[in-house]
């Protein structure tokens, strides 16, 4: 029954969201601990037009072209100033990989070196905050299988501490 409840909600967002367009003003983050490379990965989906405006909003010219290594610097020092991470209770700063431009989405990739998998992770996650006050950031934190999630929003946004 679940499932089925899951699918026809599935179905709704893929073929309802796009005919809304664009309304809600969310970031999801993605943080796994890649074995085979023995570092954290962190992964920021944004809509596009959200990190321009905001970016915009922070001082970058207009004119900056999307995709561009100065569009490119600076999503990085905007999305580093907004975001925070700690594992094992020590705050890392994480290493900016690149950016992706694809449709409506922006993907920056970040990734941590770490010797071993986390047993607790912190974060501080206030993407595009001071932009939006309607602004919602899921951080997905995997350990394993397990997936644990913190939603931060302008209201409510301290400091997460996710464990398995």
């Amino acid at each position: 029954m679940r499932i089925g409840w899951l699918a026809a909600g599935l179905f709704l967002f893929l073929t309802i969201g796009p005919a809304n367009a664009h309304r809600v003003h969310e970031a999801v983050t993605e943080i796994r601990f890649n074995e085979r490379t023995s570092e954290v990965e962190i992964v920021h989906r944004l809509f596009a037009h959200d990190l321009e405006f905001a970016m915009v909003e922070a001082g970058m010219s207009e004119d900056t072209v999307p995709g561009s290594s100065e569009w490119n610097a600076a999503a990085d020092d905007f999305l580093s100033a907004a975001f925070s991470f700690g594992m094992n209770g020590e705050i890392r700063e994480p290493d900016f990989v690149g950016l992706e431009l694809e449709g409506r989405f922006v993907w920056a990739y970040y990734v941590v070196p770490a010797q071993e998998a986390y047993s607790e992770v912190a974060v501080d996650n206030r993407l595009m905050m001071s932009s939006f006050e309607d602004q919602a950031n899921l951080t997905n934190v995997f350990f394993g299988e397990t997936v644990r999630t913190a939603s931060q929003t302008p209201q409510n946004a301290d400091w997460a501490i996710l464990t398995p």
